[in-house]
């Protein structure tokens, strides 16, 4: 097996999930990810996935300040423009949690059902030229850049929608 992300062989195995996905730590980059494709795990991001995530925590709120860490992020390191892209926006959380900071927000996401309001574009992939002539000073993809099948375009098409000094997040 290699590592998805440098191509390296030999991650080490970290766990098996609940999903019975094997985890592996990349001994080169630290990278985690799973031995799930998004083919294997692609039909599971349905509008049952989104209600399940917001039932855990009973509110996009309050699923947002799980993430608080990495929403804040952008506001401690200084973003040039308060725009936020989130890349696999799912159920929107992040969107209302930096809405709430005071950025304007967009989402994007493959899965149709996270197409919660008119800020969401659903698409295959991810293009820049989805956002035509937008740039966002605030860029995240987390926890969906190891079930990208071509990351590294991914991240290509988010940097173009970067403001110049802007920061992405990929976690």
């Amino acid at each position: 097996m290699r590592c998805k992300i440098c191509g390296e062989y030999g991650p080490r195995f970290l766990w098996h999930g609940k999903d019975g996905a094997a985890w592996f730590r990349c001994g080169l980059c630290h990278s985690d990810s799973s031995s799930d494709t998004w083919e294997d795990v692609g039909g599971h991001y349905d509008a049952k996935y989104i209600t399940h995530n917001l039932n855990a925590c009973k509110t996009k709120e309050a699923l947002a300040d799980t993430m608080a860490y990495n929403l804040d992020l952008f506001d401690v390191h200084g973003v040039p423009v308060r725009t936020f892209l989130d890349v696999g926006c799912n159920e929107g959380c992040a969107l209302v949690g930096m809405e709430k900071r005071g950025y304007e927000v967009r989402g994007f996401d493959v899965n149709p059902a996270a197409a919660t309001d008119s800020r969401v574009s659903i698409g295959p992939k991810l293009k820049a030229e989805m956002f035509a002539d937008q740039s966002f000073g605030a860029i995240m993809i987390r926890e969906v850049i190891e079930h990208i099948p071509d990351w590294r375009d991914a991240l290509v098409q988010a940097v173009k929608l970067l403001a110049v000094g802007g920061l992405l997040q990929v976690q």
